[in-house]
């Protein structure tokens, strides 16, 4: 992950490869299809609401990055999609995992440098 000045994780589709079933996401940035961006620099990470609120988040990311076109509906490709919604939440959690670990750490950085 790469910090920036606003903080966010990137979301991957982890199998965009659902048969050409696959919606792309739109974003306001030109963004690799496949990958939005999900920011959380309003969240505090140090507690549960927080958390909470990023988890939501990422699951409305994956949610659009993993969507398939209603016309070519198949048990095959939801089941595809379901699969992508799964398998690229688990790499997002390992982010939100980072972060939230990133967060407390300058906090506690930041409490102790001004004692």
């Amino acid at each position: 992950m790469f910090w920036q000045k606003t903080p966010s994780i990137l979301v991957a589709a982890a199998a965009l490869a659902l048969s050409g079933a696959a919606v792309p996401a739109t974003s306001a940035a030109a963004e690799p299809a496949g990958v939005m961006t999900v920011r959380f620099h309003d969240l505090n990470l140090s507690t549960p609401e927080g958390v909470a609120q990023l988890e939501r988040r990422l699951e409305r990311a994956t949610r659009a990055l993993c969507a398939t076109d209603p016309v070519l509906a198949s048990a095959a490709i939801e089941a595809e999609r379901r699969a992508c919604e799964q398998e690229t939440l688990v790499a997002a959690r390992q982010e939100i995992d980072a972060a939230v670990s990133a967060q407390r750490a300058r906090r506690l950085a930041a409490s102790t440098a001004g004692r």
